[in-house]
């Protein structure tokens, strides 16, 4: 594995890596570096360290704000940062910084490509100007390119309805988010959390797994242009875990490192 300090760490082109969902803290910066700010003024960079698999690959924060005393590496957040989506050339960052009543910040970190250097974006939350959240539970986000643009699509459980599943997409074209309602499609099937998403395919197809029942699958590919009122979600279940793994389901609280 790189070393962090490395001056001659020189970013590798791979066809996969195992990422840690945790970041390191430190002010060390490689070809990858890229910048942004938060809401409340406070500067965020991160970088890539990367590794061959089976290794994991690193990820680093370094954050600073205008007259700020920093007593510790994490004098500027509420609670640590991670890794919450990663899709091709695009991760997606949670942060929740110092200020007292400070909502969870997005950051989406695009990797560098020929003639584009790396970039580090924040991406407005829909409750910038409201208390509530439901993407606080979120354990992972769906990222898809439609050409130029990108979407970040959340999966989030209704808090009216034990039925119902709030689907909420940020458009970097609109720069907006927009949310639409989805019924479960599974009524015989107890309530899917769902802690994996993935891509099928090629065509926009999102799966979100719950792996003690199975996947949602929803079809996004024209989102991009409109609200998607007929939108569906529809449902593979999975075969019934063996009594060892349904154990070890319950017990695992800490979702694996994200493959990109």
């Amino acid at each position: 594995m790189m070393a962090m300090g490395d001056a001659g760490n020189v970013p590798r082109r791979l066809a996969s890596i195992l990422l840690t969902r945790k970041p390191r803290f430190t002010d060390g910066r490689n070809e990858t570096t890229a910048t942004a700010e938060s809401k409340a003024g406070y500067t965020m960079a991160v970088s890539f360290w990367v590794a061959d698999p089976p290794e994991l690959s690193l990820f680093s924060i370094h954050c600073s704000k205008t007259r700020d005393l920093q007593h510790s590496k994490l004098a500027n957040f509420r609670n640590m940062p991670n890794m919450v989506g990663a899709e091709g050339r695009f991760v997606l960052l949670r942060a929740a910084f110092a200020e007292r009543c400070s909502l969870s910040e997005y950051f989406l970190y695009k990797a560098a490509v020929a003639g584009e250097p790396p970039s580090l974006e924040r991406i407005p939350s829909p409750y910038e100007y409201d208390d509530g959240d439901d993407q606080r539970g979120v354990r992972e986000f769906g990222i898809l390119q439609l050409g130029n643009h990108y979407l970040v699509v959340a999966l989030c459980l209704a808090p009216s309805s034990d039925l119902d599943y709030h689907l909420r997409i940020y458009s970097s074209g609109r720069k907006s988010w927009s949310t639409t309602t989805l019924r479960k499609p599974c009524l015989g099937v107890g309530r899917i959390v769902p802690g994996k998403v993935i891509t099928l395919g090629e065509e926009g197809l999102q799966g979100w797994v719950d792996l003690s029942l199975g996947l949602l699958v929803c079809d996004l590919r024209h989102q991009g242009q409109d609200q998607g009122p007929t939108r569906v979600l529809s449902f593979i279940p999975l075969p019934e875990p063996l009594p060892g793994n349904r154990y070890k389901l319950i017990r695992c609280h800490i979702p694996p490192p994200l493959e990109k």
